[in-house]
């Protein structure tokens, strides 16, 4: 994790705890192998938290958010500027996105650049059109379970080139997880009309955990809407948890849903990654086959082109069996 800059993100709180000041968000920060694209790119954070506040959400067993939020007294629902000032975040992210040569742009690691009132505030497009207008920025990567406006829209069209469009939408009975998750078609909608600009667009079923339990014919029918709107790229993943997630998701779910999530996880085999705070739980491995195999096969035979995330997915299974053949991200497939 990129510690070496200290925050300049400007507290609400009048007292600010020790350990807060060990480690917050910074407002750009480079990729790290291991991670999406290998680590060639940079992540911008122009507010911490994320009105989405999905359940499931990994960036709660973040150290670096839990500081930065107490920072600003602030639940993870709600969303602060890394700048009280719009006019100052905006001069500081042309400044840095210059003295840190970025070519390649993530929006974003911990947050949604579309999270919905710094779309309807006019936030997001500000950030968007200082990057387009004032850097030399050449590829802007944004993965969204937003959804922007027609302003946001328009200054794409106006970058198809710089931009790619990962729409993050998911199957119904994922719904338990989410907030708001009854925007499904406005998700669908918005995809086509950015694809139709000559903008790389991609769905992601990112992370699939109930939908596990989903039968062929049910997967089926979810990606027919997508070839109906003419969106025929697909990336997944499987979901993992840690025990801040865990004990998040007790809180929140009804016990039997609960149950039936833990009821996938293998719950002996812990992995700890570098770049995160926790221990992490896989899905069962022969369940992740299993359904790899299903999901593989109807993406096929619908021909889209797809993707299976080598981070979150492919450890303990075989992708290149007679039943699956399905190719794990190489980092550049939607980037």
């Amino acid at each position: 994790m990129q510690t070496t800059k200290t925050s300049v993100l400007e507290p609400v709180a009048e007292s600010v705890p020790e350990t807060v000041k060990l480690e917050t968000v910074q407002l750009i920060t480079k990729g790290f192998l291991g991670s999406c694209w290998y680590g060639k790119y940079h992540y911008l954070e122009p507010w911490i938290g994320c009105e989405h506040n999905c359940h499931y959400c990994y960036a709660r067993s973040r150290k670096i958010i839990q500081n930065s939020l107490a920072l600003h007294a602030l639940p993870f629902a709600r969303t602060a500027l890394y700048y009280s000032s719009l006019d100052k975040l905006l001069q500081t992210i042309q400044m840095e996105l210059q003295q840190e040569q970025v070519k390649i742009l993530k929006l974003c690691r911990y947050t949604d650049i579309f999270t919905p009132s710094r779309v309807t505030d006019g936030t997001a497009n500000a950030v968007l059109k200082t990057i387009c207008e004032k850097s030399a920025v050449e590829r802007i990567i944004i993965t969204t379970k937003g959804i922007p406006n027609q302003e946001i829209i328009r200054l794409m069209g106006q970058h198809p080139e710089r931009f790619s469009y990962n729409s993050v939408i998911l199957p119904s009975s994922e719904d338990p997880l989410h907030l708001h998750a009854n925007v499904q078609s406005e998700q669908i909608k918005t995809a086509a009309e950015i694809k139709a600009l000559g903008i790389k667009t991609t769905i992601h079923f990112d992370p699939i955990c109930y939908s596990i339990f989903d039968t062929s014919s049910q997967w089926e029918d979810f990606l027919i809407k997508f070839k109906t709107a003419s969106l025929n790229r697909v990336m997944f993943s499987y979901m993992m948890l840690d025990e801040i997630m865990k004990k998040n998701l007790a809180e929140k779910l009804d016990p039997a849903l609960f149950q039936q999530l833990l009821s996938i996880f293998d719950k002996q085999t812990t992995v700890d990654y570098s770049f995160v705070d926790e221990k992490t739980y896989y899905m069962d491995a022969t369940i992740r086959q299993k359904h790899i195999e299903l999901l593989a096969a109807l993406l096929t035979k619908h021909q889209f082109e797809f993707t299976l995330c080598s981070i979150k997915s492919v450890r303990g299974v075989d992708l290149k069996s007679s039943n699956s053949n399905c190719p794990a991200c190489t980092g550049d497939f939607y980037a």
